[in-house]
């Protein structure tokens, strides 16, 4: 099951996303990362696809370059209720996910005016800017802050009882997190016998 959605459109920010998605598979893990090209299957329901994978992740990252708007002669396809990114920040208030917009290519935050009423909010959330290189390194890393506690706390939630985990080689320095993993019972140390010594008094 995904744990992060990344939302995105195509024609604006595909390129840096692709690599951000590349970055957050190697740390998590691909089962951890949901990507519209790589999770969704030929002859899906493409709307029943994004509304369920929306529904049980926990963190939704919502690109945003220069035409996260979609403008094209016809209007803004953010405008239309069918656009697939308005559905995908639709799905993703209405299952109160957790939302961090990342914005790339020199874009700012969008204006709550210039915001369908449905997705205004968006307007108000704090936004993390990731740049592309040299400075995409130090961007990347501070987006792995907020999903490390919450792939962890995730972690430790699904543990079996009374079992503790045991992470792989793929472990980065300082994170208590990323796959592969597995599970091993936890078993108290055997109890320890002391021998008392009888006690002799002098007379």
């Amino acid at each position: 099951m995904s744990q992060v959605f990344i939302s995105y459109r195509r024609i604006d920010s595909g390129p840096i996303t692709g690599r951000i998605y590349d970055r957050l598979t190697s740390r998590y893990g691909r089962q951890q990362i949901f990507k519209d090209v790589d999770n969704i299957e030929y002859g899906e329901n493409f709307r029943l696809k994004i509304d369920g994978a929306m529904r049980q992740s926990k963190v939704a990252l919502i690109v945003i370059g220069p035409n996260w708007f979609g403008v094209q002669p016809k209007g803004r396809r953010i405008d239309d209720p069918n656009d697939p990114i308005r559905l995908e920040l639709e799905s993703a208030f209405r299952y109160h996910v957790k939302i961090i917009p990342v914005l790339v290519d020199n874009a700012t935050m969008p204006e709550r005016a210039l915001l369908p009423p449905p997705i205004q909010e968006l307007a108000d959330i704090n936004a993390l800017k990731i740049r592309i290189d040299p400075d995409f390194e130090h961007d990347i890393e501070r987006l792995y802050g907020p999903l490390d506690q919450v792939i962890q706390r995730l972690n430790a939630a699904s543990l079996p009882p009374n079992s503790q985990p045991v992470y792989g080689p793929t472990l980065h320095p300082g994170y208590a997190l990323t796959p592969p993993q597995r599970y091993v019972p936890f078993q108290a140390p055997p109890p320890q016998i002391y021998a008392i010594a009888p006690q002799v008094q002098a007379v």
